[in-house]
């Protein structure tokens, strides 16, 4: 009795973990959005917050200084994520192509 339940749970636990996967891979529409927007959208995001939070830090306000450099810190790593995603899909896609073509360079 014991060890259908464990399998139970653990199969419903696998159902949820794939179906929230499914929906991360997938964009809000049911489409990714290209790694190169993401990245230039978190970087000029990441620039706004790191001058929104010197300027905050200039006029004495230190909570909003630290808010802003935390989104800022946090969206610079995600410009630097996404660049890397966008990069590594261009070796998959120039390794298939020298699967496709290996006469061609």
């Amino acid at each position: 009795m014991a060890e259908q339940f464990s399998a139970d749970v653990y199969a419903i636990q696998a159902h949820t973990t794939a179906r929230v996967a499914g929906r991360y891979a997938t964009g809000m529409f049911g489409r990714r959005v290209p790694p190169h927007i993401v990245f230039a959208l978190s970087l000029l995001l990441a620039v706004l917050c790191a001058w929104w939070a010197v300027m905050a830090w200039r006029s004495g306000s230190l909570i909003w200084a630290g808010v802003a450099g935390v989104l800022a810190v946090w969206l610079a790593v995600d410009a630097v994520r996404s660049y890397g995603w966008a990069q590594e899909k261009k070796r998959r896609e120039a390794e298939k192509r020298r699967q496709n073509h290996p006469d061609l360079k």
